[in-house]
């Protein structure tokens, strides 16, 4: 019943409004049926799929998330909805945010839920890795994406956007490169503008720790499964910097990708570090709200 009330209502909706764009289509959709419209709906519906982003080759895919088709806008869609929460709790409603930015956009997996609150100007993701950008600016027009080099500055102006947001990038950076990024979102943030950041936890050393003996089950990566055994220093060492409040960071020493690897910052960290520049608003680590620990600050006004 629910999916033909959502057909009448897609049906409703496309017939109603005159604009196609999807901040006026959809704007004040429920979260579920929204996920709906980006899933089921888009398939059997000619005129959404003329409308609502796409997915890219399902490599880009596998190698942002190692997920695929069905299950990967789900997995990604809870982050948007936090994300949201956390503006809307730590900053201003949504709708009165002018500039968003996601930083390490990737393909776009998480921008395009956003496609439904904020007008496309309002809309930016950048990422270092050319060719999902192309990818997002291929199964997005509603955002604006673009390639910036691995070491900041970017080209955007000082205090440009109210929020940037940063999913599953900062657990994976080192510390300079994760510093000196800390330090352009300060310049390009408006006073009192948010940074919304995940990172692993403690709970991840454990994980690796499993990969490194063979218990826990491969990535679909084979490169990155064998410099895991190959880089992981153990769990004792990496528990210990995590728990002194020190950088945890696991290089991974993969050609083309040097600051790359497993990053695991404590809340003591971000509190003797990130406060510099900013306030730190909220820190959760919480397994059922997501996998990595979120990380909330505010720049000073």
């Amino acid at each position: 019943m629910r999916r033909v009330g959502y057909v009448v209502e897609t049906d409703r909706l496309l017939s109603s409004v005159s604009s196609r764009t999807p901040d006026q289509l959809f704007k004040g959709v429920s979260d579920e049926y929204w996920l709906w419209l980006n899933t089921e709906g888009y398939r059997i519906n000619a005129e959404l799929r003329g409308i609502l982003p796409s997915l890219p080759p399902e490599i880009f895919q596998l190698v942002v998330a190692s997920r695929k088709g069905d299950d990967t806008l789900p997995w990604a869609f809870p982050v948007y909805v936090q994300f949201r929460g956390l503006i809307e709790t730590h900053y201003r409603p949504l709708a009165d945010c002018e500039a968003i930015l996601d930083f390490g956009c990737g393909w776009g997996r998480i921008t395009r839920f956003f496609i439904k609150d904020l007008a496309p100007a309002r809309l930016w993701g950048i990422d270092m890795w050319e060719a999902a950008v192309e990818q997002a600016k291929q199964t997005n027009r509603w955002s604006n994406f673009m390639t910036v080099n691995k070491m900041p500055p970017t080209s955007f102006d000082d205090d440009t956007f109210d929020v940037v947001f940063a999913y599953s990038v900062f657990s994976h950076l080192s510390e300079d490169l994760h510093a000196r990024w800390l330090a352009e979102f300060s310049r390009i943030l408006k006073p009192g503008g948010l940074v919304i950041a995940t990172t692993w936890g403690r709970n991840h050393i454990e994980h690796l720790e499993s990969m490194r003996r063979g218990d826990a089950a491969p990535s679909w990566s084979e490169e990155y499964n064998r410099k895991v055994k190959e880089r992981f220093p153990g769990l004792e060492a990496c528990v210990a910097e995590y728990d002194r409040g020190d950088f945890c960071h696991v290089d991974l020493d993969i050609e083309g990708y040097e600051d790359y690897g497993e990053t695991m910052i404590s809340k003591r960290y971000i509190l003797s570090h990130w406060a510099g520049a900013f306030t730190v608003v909220d820190y959760i680590e919480d397994r059922a709200r997501d996998p990595q620990n979120i990380i909330v600050v505010k720049k000073g006004t």
